[in-house]
C-alpha cells in the first residue's frame, strides 16, 4: 500500500478515537446547565438552590458583587444545592451562576441570579415590667439577640402600640421615666431595633406612681469609744439621708431628742462623757418626708481596753531572766506574774507589780521559770501576754580572793580550817557578788572527795559518799559570764565533758591565767601522789605540791594540774543541786578537731598532713575542706587558712570569731573535742607554731617528713586556751605520737 494511504487511515483513526471517546469522558459528555437557580439573601449570606442536572458528579458555584459572573470569578468547588454563601456585607449585591461538572468535564452557567444580604427585623421583647416609684415609672425588659438599641411606647390610656404611643426613642434596660403624675396609670410596650428593622411592640405593662415614704432603718447598732459613739445602720432604699435623734434618758423619740440632721452611716457622736449612757434612735429622709424612728440603741463611752503585750521574750542570766516586750499604748506599768510551773495566770502566779521593760527577775535559785506579762493603766490591767520561759541555772566561779594552801589564813575563812574554810570563802564571795544559793569549793582532803563535796555531801566516792547508791546529781554550771562552763559533775570526771574553761570569778570579771587549789584528781576523788595530800589538809601552805586546776586549761588540766601550796591560788566554787539543762550555746560557724589519732612528725609534708585530716573529718560524717595547723620554715599555719572564721568545736562551742581572734594568743575554749564528737582529756598535737600563727624555723620535722629522733618539732596543749594550745612544748623529738588540729577553710 502506498505510504500516502497508511497516513490517511491513520488520521482517519485518530479521529474516530477523539470522538468516540468525548474529550476522556467514556462517551456521555459534558452535563447540561443547572435550571430553577435561586438565591435567598439573609443576614451576612445567601443561600442559592438549583435542580439536579443528569450526569453530573459535582457543581461549581461562581459569584462576584457585580453583574457578568464568569468562571475567573470567585468559586466554590464540590458545592451542593442549598449552598450557604457566608460572611457577606450586608446592603451590597451578590451575583451568582452554577455550572455542572463530571468526568467530560464542566458544562454551561446557569442563568445568574442576584441578592442582598439584610438583616432581619429582631424579635420582640420579652420579661417586660414596670415598676412604680415616686412621679416616675421604671421599665425593665429581657436582652433581644440582634437588637441594637429599644423604643419605649406609652400612654395613659391602655391598648398602647407604636402608632398611638408617644415614643422614648433610644433606650435601655432599665429605663426610668420620671416626671409622671402620682396616682395616673401608665402604659407600655417595648420594641427592639437593629438595621433590619423595628420589632413588633411586648406585652404592654402598666404602672401607677406613688408617693413612697421610707421605711424606719434597721440594724441600728451603737459602739462607744473614748468620750464617743459610733451609730451605724442598714442603708434604706429611696432615703437619700438620715437624721438622728439622741439623748441621756432612755426612751428617745423625734419629739424628746437632739437632733443630729442629714448624717450617713457611720456616724461618730464625739465630745461626749466617758461613763455617761446615750440613747439613740434613727430616722430615714426622702422628698416625701421622714420615717418612724429605728429600735433604741445605748452604748457608754469609756477609754479603750488595755492592749495585750507582744513580742516577750526571756533570756537567761546569772540566776535572772531578762524579760522585754513591746509596749502597749496608754500603760502606764506592767505586771509580770511568774511561777516554776507552765500555765501560768494571773491568779496562780507571783505577781512582780510596777515592772518595765526591759525586767531583770534576778537572784533565782536553779529552775526553768514560766512568765506573763499585763499592762497596766487608768482603766485597769490589760489581758496578759503569751506565756514564755527560760532557764536559771546553777552558778560556778573561781574566787578574786586568792591565798595559799593554808586556807584558814584568808580572809574570808572566818577562822575555819580545812574544807569548812574553803566553803566559807566561797560563800562570801557569792554574798559579795549578789549570788544566792549554797557554794561549795571544788576541793578535797584526806577525808573527803571533791566529788562527795559538790553533791553536799561527806565522805569518799569509793564508799557512794555515805550513801546507798553514788550520787549523780550535781549540776550542770554556767560561768558568771553566762556561758556554760559544764554538764553534770558526772559527765566531767567521767568523759571530761567541759565547754569553757572556769576563768570567770563572782563579780563576771575574767581570770585569764591563774590556779585554784582543788587537791583532787580528774575523777573527782583525792590526789594522794603528795604525801601528805591536799596541803596536809590545807593546814600547811610550804613547799608541799598539790593538784590544782587552771583557768585557762580544760581536760583533765581543769582540776589536775600541780602547783606548790605556798603559791598563791583561788578556789573553783560550784552552786550544788540539780539545775535544769543548759542554755543552747551552739554557734554557726567553719569547724576545728583534734583528730583521735595520733602520728609522728612524718606526714609527707604538709599535703599529708591536710590528707589526715580530710579523711578523719570525712569519715565522721563532716563536709568541706580541713587543713592541719601545721608550719613549715617556709609558710605559717595561719597563712594556710584563706578563711577569716568563725570557728567552733564540734559541739557548738565557739574557739575564735575570727582570724585575728585566733591569734591573739587566748581561746574562747580549748580545741579538745576529736572529729568523733568525743571530749579529751588533753594531750601533745603536732602544730610548729607559735602563739601568733607564725613558723618556728627548724622545729617542723623537716618540713612535716621526718618522724625520726632526728628532727624537732613544737606541739600544742589541746587541754589549752592560752599560748600553749599551739606552743606547750618546743623541741619535741619527731618520733613521738602526737595528734593534729584539723580547721576548715
Amino acid at each position: 500500500m502506498k505510504r500516502s494511504a497508511l497516513l490517511s487511515i491513520f488520521a482517519y483513526l485518530a479521529l474516530a478515537a477523539l470522538t468516540s471517546c468525548g474529550g476522556g469522558g467514556g462517551g456521555e459528555g459534558v452535563p447540561t446547565a443547572p435550571t430553577n437557580v435561586a438565591i435567598v439573601a439573609g443576614d451576612g449570606q445567601a443561600t442559592v438552590s438549583w435542580d439536579a442536572v443528569a450526569g453530573a458528579d459535582s457543581y461549581h458555584l461562581y459569584w462576584k458583587t457585580s453583574p457578568g459572573v464568569a468562571t475567573t470569578d470567585s468559586m466554590v468547588d464540590a458545592a451542593t444545592s442549598p449552598q450557604v454563601l457566608s460572611g457577606l456585607a450586608n446592603g451590597m449585591a451578590y451575583y451568582c451562576v452554577v455550572a455542572a461538572v463530571n468526568a467530560s468535564g464542566e458544562g454551561p452557567l446557569s442563568v445568574e441570579v442576584s441578592a442582598i444580604p439584610q438583616k432581619s427585623a429582631p424579635a420582640a421583647p420579652t420579661g417586660v415590667a414596670a415598676s412604680a416609684g415616686n412621679s416616675l415609672v421604671t421599665i425593665s425588659w429581657n436582652y433581644v439577640d440582634g437588637a441594637s438599641s429599644y423604643n419605649i411606647y406609652w400612654s395613659t390610656i391602655s391598648g398602647v402600640t407604636k402608632a398611638t404611643g408617644t415614643k422614648l426613642a433610644g433606650v435601655a434596660s432599665p429605663y426610668p421615666h420620671p416626671g409622671l403624675t402620682n396616682g395616673v396609670t401608665y402604659y407600655y410596650v417595648v420594641t427592639a431595633v437593629n438595621g433590619g428593622g423595628e420589632s413588633q411592640e411586648s406585652a404592654e405593662v402598666s404602672a401607677t406612681p406613688q408617693a413612697v415614704m421610707p421605711t424606719a432603718p434597721v440594724g441600728v447598732v451603737a459602739t462607744a469609744g473614748d468620750k464617743t459613739v459610733t451609730v451605724t445602720w442598714s442603708a434604706i432604699a429611696g432615703a437619700p439621708f438620715y437624721n438622728i435623734y439622741w439623748s441621756t434618758i432612755s426612751g428617745v423619740t423625734k419629739a424628746t431628742g437632739a437632733k443630729l440632721s442629714s448624717v450617713s452611716s457611720p456616724y461618730t457622736h464625739a465630745g461626749l462623757t466617758n461613763g455617761t449612757t446615750y440613747y439613740y434612735v434613727v430616722t430615714a429622709v426622702n422628698g416625701d418626708g421622714e420615717s418612724l424612728e429605728s429600735a433604741q440603741v445605748s452604748a457608754t463611752p469609756s477609754l479603750p481596753p488595755l492592749g495585750t503585750p507582744l513580742n516577750l521574750s526571756a533570756t537567761p542570766g546569772v540566776q535572772s531572766v531578762a524579760l522585754q516586750w513591746s509596749p502597749v499604748a496608754d500603760a502606764t506599768s506592767y505586771n509580770i506574774y511568774w511561777r516554776k510551773f507552765p500555765g501560768v495566770t494571773t491568779s496562780n502566779g507571783t505577781l512582780l507589780a510596777q515592772a518595765t521593760s526591759p525586767y531583770k527577775h534576778a537572784g533565782l535559785t536553779a529552775g526553768i521559770y514560766y512568765y506573763i506579762v499585763t499592762a497596766v493603766g487608768q482603766v485597769g490591767e490589760g489581758a496578759a501576754s503569751s506565756e514564755v520561759s527560760a532557764p536559771a541555772n546553777l552558778v560556778m566561779f573561781v574566787t578574786s580572793a586568792t591565798g595559799s594552801g593554808t586556807l584558814r589564813t584568808w580572809a574570808d575563812a572566818g577562822g575555819k580550817t580545812g574544807l569548812a574554810a574553803a566553803d566559807t570563802i566561797c560563800q562570801a564571795r557569792a554574798a559579795a557578788a549578789g549570788l544566792t544559793g549554797v557554794f561549795r569549793a571544788w576541793i578535797s582532803n584526806s577525808a573527803n572527795d571533791a566529788y562527795c563535796w559538790v553533791h553536799n555531801l561527806s565522805g569518799k566516792k569509793s564508799a557512794n559518799c555515805g550513801q546507798v547508791t553514788l550520787p549523780v546529781g550535781a549540776g550542770p554550771w554556767i560561768r558568771t559570764d553566762g556561758f556554760p562552763f559544764a554538764g553534770t559533775i558526772d559527765q566531767v570526771v567521767n568523759n571530761y565533758t567541759i565547754y569553757s574553761p572556769a576563768r570567770f570569778d563572782e563579780f563576771g570579771k575574767e581570770v585569764t591565767m591563774s590556779l585554784y587549789f582543788t587537791g583532787t584528781e580528774d575523777n573527782g576523788v583525792l590526789d594522794t601522789l603528795d604525801s601528805p595530800p591536799a596541803c596536809d589538809d590545807w593546814q600547811v601552805g610550804g613547799m608541799l605540791s598539790v593538784a590544782a586546776g587552771w583557768t585557762v586549761f580544760t581536760g583533765s588540766s581543769w582540776t589536775a594540774r600541780g602547783c606548790a601550796c605556798w603559791e598563791t591560788g583561788r578556789l573553783l566554787c560550784l552552786q550544788t543541786g540539780t539545775g535544769p539543762s543548759l542554755p543552747n550555746f551552739t554557734a554557726s560557724g567553719k569547724k576545728v578537731f583534734q583528730t583521735s589519732t595520733t602520728h609522728n612528725g612524718n606526714f609527707g609534708g604538709l599535703a599529708g598532713a591536710d590528707a589526715i585530716c580530710q579523711a578523719r573529718a570525712g569519715e565522721a560524717g563532716l563536709t568541706g575542706t580541713f587543713k592541719a595547723w601545721l608550719s613549715t620554715d617556709t609558710i605559717n599555719a595561719a597563712d594556710r587558712l584563706t578563711s577569716s572564721g568563725p570557728w567552733v568545736r564540734l559541739d557548738g562551742m565557739k574557739i575564735a570569731e575570727s582570724k585575728a581572734d585566733l591569734l591573739d594568743g587566748l581561746l574562747f575554749t580549748a580545741i579538745n573535742v576529736t572529729e568523733q564528737g568525743v571530749y579529751d582529756k588533753g594531750g601533745t598535737v603536732w602544730t610548729g607554731t607559735n602563739a601568733n600563727g607564725s613558723l618556728a624555723v627548724g622545729l617542723n620535722c623537716s618540713g612535716w617528713t621526718d618522724g625520726t629522733n632526728a628532727s624537732l618539732g613544737i606541739a600544742g596543749g589541746s587541754f589549752a586556751t592560752d599560748a600553749w594550745w599551739t606552743k606547750e612544748w618546743s623541741n619535741v623529738p619527731c618520733y613521738g605520737n602526737e595528734k593534729l588540729y584539723c580547721f576548715e577553710d
